[in-house]
């Protein structure tokens, strides 16, 4: 898509550091965009560190981000909704200054938005759109949604009725096209739906370019992998006893696992899952306690045969999973739990096994599934990651934002 002559700004409170998906994603976004010939600016937060602010040319303008609990997880009650309008009073004065330094613009691109925001874009919207921008993307990636235990039923709790109002106020908007309410989940989408009676536009991820490459064919067993932060709500508690459970089952097995564990894993209560001393032992156990370099996690992502990705249902029930978009366009079969999103995207773009949640007898029998089964397994997966690229690639990404 050649979109000579187009300017975007891009806009996002939390941007400071490396960490959590806000920089990557600008990366990506920003870069597609480059890449088609548009006029690209970011706006992030006035502490964004120096290495952030010079790699993407971030303009410093917002002094809060409501991202970090100091917002509104501090105040309960009437305190908390004071935060809630203060925020979005700055969201739409700080953008505002944004551009005043970019001058106007196609396209304002938020890349988060909840309630914190939301108000502000509206007013935005009343303020400058058809003047100081042609369009307002933003993506709403917070389910307000609460299901019950096994996820079969769901509930808006009463907190939800200013977001509904708010957005029930673009949806004149939305549907002559000025204004694109986005997701990247096709559940939360549904959810929003309900909640507001809105229509939502689904994104694919736009990291579909950092994939990784197997770097050719290697002797031994197959390679099970989870990377990233070793949280429980990631399931890697569940991968351990699984990996006890298929040592304990085939003792003379040459698969090899590899677990990047740099922090606690603390579960409800507040009860840390310690690492066994088995898996410390053992020699087909790789354990890697502590933080990456993209070097050190492109090394083993590429080296991987299959990912686990045995994610709890209680955050990653509507949740994208970045890895599994790397795991579907680089050709890697993946190991997720049912019901979730993630079943929903292997099924879509990739390839791989499901199980249910927190079970350990079934991750096993997964793991020596893939074993038995290597070959058809990472074939399904190679061929299937033609189908990833193309549902994940920067043109479609670009084709769903700019209405071509």
């Amino acid at each position: 898509m050649d979109l000579t002559g187009k300017r975007i700004l891009i806009c996002e409170e939390a941007l400071t550091t490396h960490k959590g998906h806000f920089q990557s994603w600008i990366k990506a976004i920003r870069k597609m965009h480059l890449d088609a010939g548009a006029e690209v600016f970011v706006a992030g937060n006035c502490a964004v560190i120096q290495e952030v602010r010079e790699s993407l040319n971030v303009i410093p303008v917002y002094t809060v981000n409501s991202w970090d609990q100091t917002v509104s997880g501090k105040w309960p009650g009437w305190r908390r909704h004071l935060c809630v309008f203060a925020q979005n009073w700055r969201i739409f004065w700080q953008t505002r200054a944004a551009l005043r330094r970019t001058g106007p613009v196609d396209m304002l691109f938020f890349t988060a938005v909840r309630v914190h925001q939301v108000i502000g874009l509206r007013a935005l919207c009343a303020w400058g759109l058809g003047r100081k921008f042609k369009r307002l993307t933003f993506f709403l990636l917070t389910s307000q949604a609460e299901y019950n235990k096994d996820f079969t039923a769901s509930h808006f709790p009463r907190q939800t009725h200013l977001i509904a109002s708010v957005l029930r106020s673009f949806d004149r908007l939305a549907r002559r096209g000025d204004v694109i309410l986005a997701g990247d989940s096709h559940i939360t989408n549904g959810e929003y739906e309900k909640l507001a009676g809105v229509p939502m536009t689904l994104f694919p991820s736009p990291g579909a370019d950092l994939r990784y490459e197997k770097r050719g064919e290697r002797s031994g067993g197959p390679i099970f992998t989870i990377l990233g932060v070793s949280t429980w709500d990631k399931g890697i508690d569940v991968f351990q006893s699984a990996i006890l459970c298929f040592l304990g089952r085939n003792p003379h097995s040459d698969a090899h696992f590899v677990l990047q564990w740099g922090v606690p894993c603390e579960g409800p209560g507040g009860v840390d899952t310690p690492i066994s001393s088995h898996l410390k032992s053992d020699p087909r156990v790789t354990l890697l306690e502590r933080r990456l370099t993209n070097e050190e996690y492109a090394e083993l992502f590429c080296s991987a045969d299959v990912i686990v990705l045995p994610y709890r249902k209680l955050t990653y029930f509507n949740r994208i999973s970045g890895v599994a978009v790397e795991a579907a366009v680089s050709g890697k079969p993946m190991i997720v739990t049912e019901k979730t999103w993630l079943q929903w995207a292997m099924r879509k773009f990739g390839s791989g096994l499901a199980v249910p949640e927190d079970g350990v007898e079934e991750l096993c029998a997964a793991i020596e599934s893939c074993c038995a089964d290597r070959e058809a397994i990472t074939g399904e997966a190679r061929r299937r990651m033609a189908v990833a690229r193309d549902y994940n690639s920067s043109e479609r990404y670009l084709e769903i934002l700019w209405g071509k």
